[in-house]
């Protein structure tokens, strides 16, 4: 149980540990990115198979997001939310100390199970906490925080992989979630009433994600950032591979140029709030959307005449990156906003379109020709497309609605 705190103090100490968590199992799906080749020699596989590691982690996520969602509706999501980082780090434990490939893909699936948790539960903590759109605000500012996983993991990734192995970015990992844990373990209060948590039944379980499904309006807000993450993990899977095979860089160097198109993504969250401030949520997301689609056009134009300039490639895909930072915290905020008695559940979906596109993604990166960028900035750029067409549907909704 937590220790006794005021509630201002608890609710603080509450978000900084989600965005704790949340760094430790953003970062499983960036730091061992520059050892990808590396992996592929130490196993024997083919690049292709050392590719999976990345969309397994998501099929991992993919499952354990429903069942975490619903947990978190019927029980104390702080109970949750540790059960959910337990879990990860057992999947974290068996990567890094993996004797075979299928040992690692086990591994990778499991962590990935637990790492949803603080998607799914520590978001819903957040709506829970700062009810109506005051959330989008603090789901912005905790992105900024979050964001220095995508901004340091693929270049920390790479001096621990020269220095230690492969097997190096497993362990930090393991030890930066295992502080979350003991921290949140005894910090974060744990309700001594479940009036507000109704065990519900599988079949109405089954209904209630059938009614989330079915609102539009939700649906179109969780499309934005599940498209952008298609072709953000599909650009994360096949981009060490072209760094290294085809531009010749060292894990080291790539990684820092993966790290400085990720730097971006807190750029973008630290603009939001003041954007959302000045604009409103639905001009805000605007305003992402439009990054985005000049991201991709601008990545597009690089593949064509300039593939082989590294630098270039980071600003196009930090523009992207920029773009979806920012429609993250409004369109999360909106999304969550259409329910609330279900919030865990509908939080559990959100993070399954997200997953979804995720695993989709980086199985097209794991597929496309790695000695070009080309296949790979064309659907990038037709992400940022879908997105474009979809808020004018929202527009379009809002309007009504209002």
């Amino acid at each position: 149980m937590g220790i006794g705190l005021s509630k201002m103090d608890a609710r603080f100490i509450q978000i900084a540990l989600i965005a704790m968590t949340s760094l430790a199992t953003t970062s499983a799906t960036d730091i061992f990115l520059p050892s990808l080749p590396s992996m592929a020699s130490y196993f024997q596989v083919s690049d292709a198979a050392a590719q999976l590691t990345v969309p397994i982690c998501l099929l991992g996520s993919l499952i354990g997001g429903p069942i975490l969602g619903v947990l978190s509706d019927s029980f104390p999501r702080k109970r949750v939310l540790i059960l959910g980082l337990g879990i990860f780090l057992l999947g974290t434990a068996l990567c890094a100390f993996s004797s075979s490939f299928s040992f690692l893909l086990m591994g990778r699936l499991i962590q990935g199970f637990g790492s949803i948790v603080s998607s799914v539960v520590g978001w819903a903590m957040v709506q829970d906490l700062y009810p109506g759109d005051s959330s989008a605000k603090i789901m912005s500012w905790m992105g900024s925080i979050i964001c220095i996983a995508p901004l340091v993991a693929p270049g920390l990734g790479g001096y621990i992989h020269v220095t230690f192995g492969w097997q190096g970015s497993f362990v930090l990992l393991f030890l930066f979630a295992a502080l979350a844990f003991l921290l949140m373990l005894f910090l974060i209060p744990t309700p001594k009433s479940l009036k507000q948590k109704e065990k519900l039944p599988p079949l109405n379980t089954i209904k209630i994600y059938g009614t989330i499904i079915s609102n539009k309006l939700f649906v179109f807000y969780i499309s934005f950032f599940s498209l952008l993450a298609f072709g953000e993990w599909c650009y994360l899977t096949l981009i060490p591979f072209y760094f290294e095979n085809t531009l010749r860089l060292t894990p080291d160097v790539f990684g820092l140029y993966i790290s400085g198109g990720a730097s971006f993504y807190i750029l973008g969250a630290s603009l939001t709030s003041m954007i959302l401030s000045r604009l409103g949520i639905i001009r805000t997301l605007y305003v992402g959307i439009l990054l985005t689609l000049t991201g991709g056009t601008f990545l597009l134009f690089i593949s064509l005449f300039a593939s082989s300039f590294p630098l270039l490639i980071t600003l196009a895909v930090g523009l992207y990156f920029l773009g979806t930072a920012i429609v993250w915290g409004p369109s999360v905020s909106k999304a969550l906003q259409c329910f609330e008695s279900t919030r865990g559940a509908a939080s559990a979906v959100r993070s399954l379109f997200i997953t979804a596109a995720s695993v989709l993604g980086g199985i097209a990166g794991s597929v496309m020709d790695d000695s070009s960028i080309f296949l790979l900035s064309l659907f990038m750029l037709m992400m940022a497309i879908g997105c474009f067409v979809i808020f004018q549907k929202v527009q379009k909704i809002e309007v009504t609605v209002t």
